[in-house]
């Protein structure tokens, strides 16, 4: 067990690739406290600058169910970050159902609706609550979400890849270089999309987080980090009714929205996620009708989105699609894209990367001039 001067470390709560977080307390005035520090002893540059980003992001961001940070201290050779401590788990966590048998893993037991909805209702507060420091999360998922059950306080956490840019140019980038969580990210994430990620990267997250609380499981399965990719840009999730009945039909159709593909087509602004879920809780607890729900009715976009869409590009991409799939049957077929500089070559061959993959192809791209 580590020692960490002016704290005493009760416990450890979780240990990544990078970090490690522990329960503690300040020995100053006896309150329990986080401390999350680099797993290293001996930190590159690029690590430490990484938690102080983390850091000052989280200062940055306060509001409702966001953790609160009381200070970035140096550590040896690295640096301690300290949190505040809601005596609460992981959502990953608290839905581990107990296994019967050493040879049986252990599975994720979906939420009551009643809980459901008190969590969904924070969390979308939160949300907001992030966007409206101008920071996109992306990584929202159930470990990075603490619980307290007998509280109901709700906090979201590591801030260690968001960033207070309004979008992002995610390009096309080796797998192990992707940030995120992959059963959680978003298709523009993966950089495999030929779309910049913006804040509503969190929503597509949201809506994988709120289908695994719902179901217990996750909409995709996949066995390694390009079949998550193939999933995220090609899949349609399975319909969370299978597994869990007892799901009312408009709350599916708010995770419909959330999970989208494009960022178009899901919520624009957690007021309009939010205001769907009080609705749809106020109907199911009054066991109304739902049939006359419409999702996204209050949902007005907070800040101008200009449309990453291509426009007046379809033939060409319809022809390059063909040559594609003429490829895909053996043949053997060469393209040129030619034209003045910034008259949208690269956009055009970016613009088939999404059904190149969708279709398990490869996709590698080279520019001469």
């Amino acid at each position: 067990m580590k020692k960490i001067q002016g704290f005493t470390i009760t416990g450890e709560l979780y240990r990544s690739q990078r970090t490690i977080v522990f329960r503690a307390v300040n020995d100053d005035d006896n309150t329990q406290v986080i401390l999350k520090t680099l797993l290293n002893k001996h930190p590159s540059p690029v690590e430490i600058a990484g938690l102080q980003h983390e850091y000052l992001l989280t200062k940055q961001v306060k509001g409702a169910g966001i953790v609160q940070t009381y200070g970035l201290q140096k550590y040896g050779n690295s640096r301690v970050m300290v949190l505040e401590d809601i005596g609460g788990k992981s959502l990953k966590i608290l839905q581990h159902k107990p296994s019967t048998s050493s040879l049986v893993p252990p599975t994720l037991s979906p939420i009551s609706l009643n809980i459901f909805f008190d969590l969904a209702l924070g969390l979308a507060k939160s949300v907001g609550e992030i966007h409206r420091h101008h920071v996109i999360h992306k990584d929202i998922c159930p470990p990075n979400i603490v619980w307290n059950r007998h509280t109901g306080q709700i906090r979201i956490i590591d801030f260690g890849i968001s960033t207070k840019l309004s979008h992002e140019q995610q390009d096309l980038k080796s797998t192990a270089m992707l940030e995120g969580s992959f059963p959680y990210m978003s298709p523009e994430q993966t950089g495999r999309m030929n779309r910049e990620v913006d804040y509503r990267t969190d929503f597509y997250s949201l809506g994988i987080t709120f289908y695994e609380l719902l179901t217990g499981s996750l909409p995709f399965q996949a066995e390694d980090i390009m079949g998550w990719v193939h999933c995220h840009i090609a899949k349609k999730p399975a319909d969370p009714c299978f597994m869990n009945p007892d799901i009312p039909k408009p709350l599916v159709q708010i995770l419909e929205r959330l999970m989208a593909k494009n960022a178009e087509d899901r919520y624009q602004s957690s007021k309009g996620l939010g205001r769907d879920l009080e609705e749809v809780q106020s109907l199911w607890q009054k066991k109304k009708a739902m049939d006359k729900f419409i999702p996204g009715r209050f949902d007005i976009s907070e800040k101008f989105q200009i449309s990453q869409k291509l426009y007046g590009r379809e033939n060409e991409v319809a022809s390059l699609m063909e040559v594609f799939e003429d490829s895909a049957s053996g043949n053997t077929r060469f393209v040129l894209v030619a034209g003045y500089s910034g008259v949208g070559k690269t956009s055009l061959v970016n613009e088939v990367h999404k059904s190149i993959v969708e279709k398990k192809g490869y996709f590698i791209k080279g520019k001469f001039d």
